[in-house]
């Protein structure tokens, strides 16, 4: 099964127990929520798409992720005065 992380944030606990049970090939730990179920699945959907990005790609990855951290570090500073 194909995932995508649209599909992840509408599904229902029976689907998302399937999708786990595919994705990972292990049952849901006792007591899991529906959002933490969401966010691992989610989260293994991503590093998926990340494994198959070609690595000149993932290059700047650290610098993007500065720049788009450095708004919201500005606008948190500014909140605070």
């Amino acid at each position: 099964m194909k995932l995508s992380v649209a599909e992840i944030e509408t599904m229902y606990r029976a689907a998302l127990i399937t999708a786990w049970d595919e994705v990972f090939g292990t049952p849901v730990p006792k007591r899991l929520s529906n959002p933490f179920l969401r966010r691992f699945l989610a989260f293994e959907v991503q590093t998926q798409i990340a494994r198959a990005c070609p690595k000149d790609l993932l290059a700047g990855w650290p610098k993007l992720r500065g720049m788009i951290r450095l708004p919201r570090l500005l606008h948190s500073s500014q909140a605070a005065v």
